[in-house]
């Protein structure tokens, strides 16, 4: 069986935090890495507990939480470069988004995934949206990698995993609906699927 890599964006490698030009990590409002506003169509909606495709992996959505608190999750799996108390509880106009996905290997070879390859979105009342934060947790952290790749994890065919990652946004992404975006691929054709969280 062969060895695949698949990236957090659906590239091979890389970061799921960029770093800045001085080397740190980027800040939510500088808006460096906000997209374009683009627009959902309603065909790319999909439920709670669907099951989303990439690269013959399965990624289904089984629960979010929206909170301000880190509670008893594992400290040392936090990307710590924004304020936080002693506690890991966020300060200020921001929030988590924790997000409890089953991953599914759903193909013949072993790959290494990311499980944060999604993102969160704020949308609008006209369905048009942006990303609206960076991830900056999992659960367990993968250890056969390089140090950027604490994200992914090896999946052996048919392995499933149920796990939770973790992103942080601006209070005023609020004012919008929140969305999960995943990019799905299927015959090498790329695509953006949303669900919908609150």
């Amino acid at each position: 069986l062969s060895n695949k890599k698949m990236g957090d964006s659906g590239q091979e490698g890389g970061s799921d935090v960029p770093d800045t030009a001085d080397g740190g990590k980027p800040g939510l409002d500088s808006n460096e890495y906000a997209e374009e506003m683009s627009q959902i169509r309603q065909e790319d909606i999909f439920q709670m507990g669907d099951a989303l495709m990439y690269d013959g992996v399965s990624f289904c959505l089984l629960s979010y939480e929206r909170t301000k608190d880190f509670g008893d999750r594992v400290s040392e799996n936090l990307s710590d470069w924004f304020e936080t108390d002693a506690d890991k509880n966020l300060t200020g106009d921001y929030y988590y988004i924790f997000l409890t996905l089953r991953i599914t290997n759903e193909s013949s070879e072993t790959i290494e995934v990311h499980r944060t390859h999604g993102e969160i979105a704020a949308v609008k009342e006209n369905m048009e949206y942006c990303t609206a934060g960076e991830p900056c947790y999992v659960d367990e952290e993968y250890t056969e990698g390089d140090p950027s790749s604490v994200w992914a994890w090896k999946f052996e065919p048919g392995e499933s995993i149920t796990c939770e990652v973790g992103y942080i946004i601006e209070g005023d992404c609020l004012e919008d609906y929140l969305y999960y975006k995943f990019i799905t691929s299927e015959n090498e054709e790329f695509a953006d699927k949303f669900i919908k969280l609150e």
